[in-house]
């Protein structure tokens, strides 16, 4: 029967169990949860552990296979894609996170792909500074807020005082 499958896991039980546990990816967890079954003699097939996990017996061998070449290290690691490159030069991005650093700041995204393009010469779509600027830098724009027209100087410093 090819289903069988014979490995040696080197971790206990135990040991299995809490890493189980402790697991918050659903996708280490279901494989450290098949060595747990096998180690345990719940599964003696492939096929028996695959029904288990709702998952497909070649994906098991394929667990089965990094576990005994690379270890329990090995099967924890999921590798991501590198994704695509950044339109900014490493530069470029320094120094706007140093710019964004700055007291005075930016007043707009368009005011930063103005000046990206004048001292970089790199020219990004608006949506690309956004959310470089938000979510890789985790910066926000320097911008006041606005001031009403009427509001008295006098009356706000007298509230600051008494708050």
């Amino acid at each position: 029967m090819t289903s069988i499958f014979d490995i040696e896991i080197r971790e206990s039980a135990a040991e299995l169990k809490t890493l189980v546990s402790s697991q918050t990816n659903a996708r280490i967890r279901d494989r450290v949860r098949a060595l747990y079954l096998r180690k345990t003699g719940q599964v003696k097939t492939r096929r028996e552990l695959a029904q288990l996990l709702g998952c497909n017996e070649s994906t098991i061998y394929r667990w089965l296979c990094t576990y005994r070449s690379e270890g329990l290290a090995g099967l924890l690691l999921i590798p991501t894609p590198p994704g695509k490159p950044s339109r900014l030069p490493p530069e470029a991005l320094e120094g706007l996170r140093l710019r964004l650093q700055e007291r005075r700041g930016f007043q707009s995204y368009g005011e930063i792909q103005e000046w990206l393009a004048t001292q970089y010469g790199v020219k990004a779509a608006y949506a690309t500074v956004h959310g470089i600027v938000r979510y890789k830098l985790k910066s926000k724009l320097k911008a006041s807020r606005p001031v009403s027209i009427e509001a008295e100087p006098q009356v706000q410093d007298t509230f600051k005082k008494t708050l």
